[in-house]
């Protein structure tokens, strides 16, 4: 069976009106028909004109993105995302005389993306096609020094020059002017993974069909089927496709960002990410049969940095043991929550920090004889418990309450606490942890009874009113 040398596919001769005309036997590809505006690339291409990078536009001084291709040129405003903006000072088209924007990527042609975050635009700068035209390498710059290069089937030669768009989550790349030319993507060699889990996972070569791991893909080309001979992946610099360079951000920021760590993605990301491997175990058999659950909602807010982190590896492990890694492999850094520290403390019931095991045992009342010498511990300790300053103006009175947990404290009423007041406590951070302190002192010299509460009483309390007062003293 005869294969077009533009796309690899099937075809076969068919005549009309008097002219031999190959026709693809299950359509796409090359449109069904031999077309004029793509040429048959064999072997490495280059372009020297075509380029993308960040300038400044001529006429109104402002940022913009200059992207000059085989088509002409187009000039486009930051950022360099979705959906393209052509930049007002460059667009001669009749829609902005109207005050409409125009886009360089048609909403019809956007509409075949589920999820445009995960969209690169960029010009195709060199490509290399096998000697048997089943796969290529295609270079594509999407900003100055930024490049990222991609194995894909079938001959993709003819891209060079040409603006494409690099679908991430879809492993596709589709030529902008006409996206009926869209190639699948086999893996990204450049900027290469870092994740094990993406390194480890096997894939078809396309030039013999045998299993092999995705850091090893590069070297089995080479050594079995002599590819690529122009192009050179080492030269090519290891950076993150979803980085951008930022020059005017100053250097405290650039080392604050340096050293915050990844936790795990923003919740809405991740549950399209927990949809997407949930629809995936609905069709191919799992072990376990489900992908782990994410922290959202309610998880998110009841679970600390390290739980999110820890749940989050299990869903990489999740996908990378049942083959579906490559639905996690596209997430941008942006999309992730990032901390300067991770959080390891308890969460409370009230959603905030836990410092203490959160106890459910039922409490019970000491005996009186523990009450008094609890009492007596407490009035001995006073001083050192309270401090010098604040011992001068308060006293213990009784451990009162139904199950005895409750202080009581003299003060004299005149005088102001370091926590802001005897009835409430600052709004600053620092003055309420004296408060905190205080009590910890006071639960320290009692210990192992505790109290919850710690009221301050300005007038004596006379014992024929509170009874149970006398047998504290």
């Amino acid at each position: 069976m005869p294969i077009c040398s533009r796309c690899g596919s099937e075809i076969e001769f068919r005549y009309i009106k008097g002219r031999c005309i190959p026709l693809h036997l299950y359509g796409g590809g090359c449109g069904g028909s031999a077309r004029s505006d793509v040429y048959d690339y064999a072997g490495y291409s280059r372009s020297g004109e075509s380029s993308c990078f960040l300038t400044k536009c001529p006429a109104c001084g402002d940022g913009v993105y200059f992207i000059r291709h085989n088509g002409g040129s187009v000039w486009i405003d930051p950022p360099l995302g979705p959906p393209w903006y052509k930049h007002p000072c460059m667009d001669n088209t009749d829609v902005v005389a109207k005050g409409v924007r125009s886009q360089v990527v048609s909403e019809s042609a956007l509409a075949k993306f589920g999820h445009r975050d995960s969209l690169i635009i960029g010009i195709v700068k060199e490509a290399e096609a096998s000697a048997s035209k089943l796969c290529s390498l295609i270079n594509i710059e999407h900003g100055r020094d930024k490049n990222i290069v991609l194995l894909v089937k079938n001959n993709a030669g003819f891209l060079v020059g040409h603006l494409v768009l690099y679908d991430q989550r879809g492993k596709s790349v589709s030529w902008v002017e006409n996206e009926s030319y869209t190639f699948r993507v086999i893996t990204r060699l450049k900027p290469r993974f870092v994740q094990p889990e993406s390194l480890a996972r096997h894939i078809e070569c396309p030039e013999c069909l045998n299993k092999i791991r995705v850091e090893d893909i590069s070297e089995h080309l080479k050594r079995q089927h002599w590819f690529p001979q122009k192009i050179d992946l080492k030269r090519l610099p290891d950076q993150s496709p979803s980085v951008t360079r930022n020059r005017g951000v100053d250097r405290g920021t650039k080392v604050k960002a340096a050293t915050s760590q990844l936790v795990c993605p923003n919740p809405p990301r991740w549950n399209d990410v927990f949809k997407q491997l949930i629809e995936y175990a609905d069709g191919h058999p799992c072990n376990p049969s489900r992908p782990p659950a994410p922290l959202i909602l309610a998880g998110w807010t009841y679970s600390n940095n390290i739980e999110k982190m820890r749940r989050w590896r299990e869903t990489v492990d999740w996908a990378s043991a049942n083959g579906c890694v490559d639905i996690i492999e596209g997430i941008p850094d942006r999309e992730f929550y990032r901390v300067d520290k991770a959080t390891s403390y308890l969460i409370g019931p009230m959603a905030g920090p836990c410092y203490r095991p959160w106890d459910f045992e039922t409490k019970v009342r000491p005996s009186e004889e523990e009450l008094a010498k609890h009492f007596e511990y407490l009035s001995a300790l006073w001083t050192d418990i309270a401090g010098s300053d604040l011992s001068t103006i308060t006293r213990p009175i009784a451990l009162t309450g139904k199950k005895a947990r409750r202080l009581l404290v003299q003060v004299e009423g005149t005088v102001t606490p370091p926590w802001g007041g005897w009835t409430y406590r600052s709004s600053h951070e620092a003055a309420r942890r004296s408060f905190t302190r205080f009590r910890s002192a006071v639960n320290k010299a009692i210990s192992p009874h505790e109290v919850d509460h710690i009221d301050f009483v300005t007038n004596p309390l006379p014992s024929l009113l509170f009874p149970e007062l006398g047998s504290s003293h």
